[in-house]
């Protein structure tokens, strides 16, 4: 029996993905359970097993193939000469833009119904539509001033110049009519001075740009944080926090081979304030429109990979000792980069943190993470000064029971040893 494989749901959030990798030829028979491809969904990348012994005739879909839920992406047999031909015909058809296809029910109308009076229908409720931001084109015309390239000197400065790594573009020497020489080299800006002042041109036409398509995964985000900023009503506290204790407490752990992060400790400080503060450890039910109350601290903790942002989570987080957070999120972080994350470690969680502190930022204002209510943004240690902001959804929270959570969190992290207990 000849038959189509459909691409199939690989998570609760996925409306589509990319094919990452065929592990079955065309022309090679697999068994149940057999690894058939790999998908990048809109979390991690998750291997399909077939559900059924047969042949793969033929791939539809290839690597880098973009597909929804339902789509056709391969053509499977029971038997080697079986003929797919009309399978092939079939998909080809579905591959036609719906403009292309002319439906002939409409090509001739009765004269009843060209006389025949219109029917009001009920109007539609109107959907959101995006605003277009439409890109300017780019310009046509290059400036005329713009710098020629032609380099003036002796084949031997050029050598030297290369060897040297000089610049001699634009450079003036002391030969006839500013013919560079082998003397001259040495007066020449480097290559690295010169592309740091170089005022050259390049050759693209101003405004020049190239368009990249989004991966499943930075669908998903997009989406996500939109409907987020859309809805939410969001509000932001800002805390400052002495660093210089719990540094010293970090180092004298490292000191005796306890490899802890800072991002460990401010780990540890959230769980303990959240248990102090319940009502931050929430969420909002958008379709029951009601308040959630989490009645067990699992934190998400944002970790950017290559296709963009995903957020494994630390259960049962206020449990758990410096040591042991440590571990766990260097074990999620490294499979989230491999993209083995399995979906029961990266769905749910009742609080985000984010940390942008390495990257020397001062602060910053993170995006609710729906349906949680609040989520943690970390800034760099500056100065023995940290900056620490709470995003919260107003539904939930309220701005005295943030500033509360925030002085709670303020004060375990400047009494750090209380995070050793």
């Amino acid at each position: 029996m000849k038959r189509f494989l459909k691409f199939v749901k690989l998570s609760p959030t996925m409306t589509e993905g990319e094919i990452v990798e065929w592990r079955v030829n065309e022309g090679q028979p697999y068994k149940n359970g057999d690894v058939l491809f790999t998908v990048q969904t809109d979390k991690s990348v998750v291997e399909f097993n077939a559900l059924d012994d047969g042949i793969l005739k033929k791939i539809l879909k290839g690597p880098q193939s973009i597909c929804k839920v339902g789509d056709p992406i391969g053509i499977a047999t029971d038997e080697a000469n079986e003929d797919i031909r009309d399978l092939v015909q079939e998909f080809d058809k579905m591959q036609k833009p719906a403009s292309a296809l002319v439906d002939t029910t409409q090509s001739k109308e009765s004269p009843s119904s060209q006389t025949a009076p219109s029917v009001p229908q009920p109007s539609a409720p109107v959907a959101f539509v995006e605003p277009e931001f439409l890109i300017a084109p780019p310009l046509e015309s290059i400036p005329s001033f713009q710098a020629g390239n032609e380099i003036l000197a002796t084949p031997y400065a050029k050598q030297l110049a290369q060897e040297q790594g000089r610049e001699l573009k634009g450079f003036a020497g002391t030969g006839y009519q500013g013919l560079v020489t082998a003397k001259d080299v040495e007066r020449a800006p480097s290559t690295v001075y010169q592309r740091l002042k170089s005022k050259s041109f390049p050759e693209e036409k101003p405004g020049s740009y190239s368009l990249i398509p989004m991966s499943p995964m930075r669908k998903a985000i997009a989406k996500r944080l939109q409907q987020s900023k859309q809805f939410i009503p969001h509000f932001y506290v800002t805390q400052v926090v002495k660093t210089l204790e719990f540094t010293k407490i970090r180092q004298q752990l490292k000191d005796y081979g306890i490899e802890c992060t800072i991002n460990d400790f401010i780990l540890r400080a959230t769980a303990l304030a959240l248990r102090e503060h319940p009502e931050v450890n929430g969420g909002f039910d958008s379709k029951t429109q009601s308040i959630i109350r989490f009645h067990t601290i699992d934190i998400s903790v944002a970790v950017s990979i290559p296709q963009g942002l995903i957020t494994p989570i630390i259960r049962l987080a206020d449990f758990k000792g410096i040591e042991d957070l440590s571990k766990e999120m260097r074990f999620l972080a490294k499979k989230a980069k491999e993209g083995t994350l399995k979906p029961e470690e990266y769905q749910g969680g009742s609080f985000s943190l984010s940390n942008l502190g390495m990257f020397g930022i001062d602060s910053f204002m993170p995006i609710i993470n729906p349906p949680q209510a609040a989520i943690l943004g970390i800034g760099g240690s500056i100065d023995g000064e940290m900056k620490i902001t709470l995003a919260a959804d107003h539904r939930v929270v309220d701005g005295v029971e943030a500033a509360k959570f925030l002085g709670t969190l303020k004060k375990f992290l400047e009494s750090p040893t209380l995070l050793l207990l």
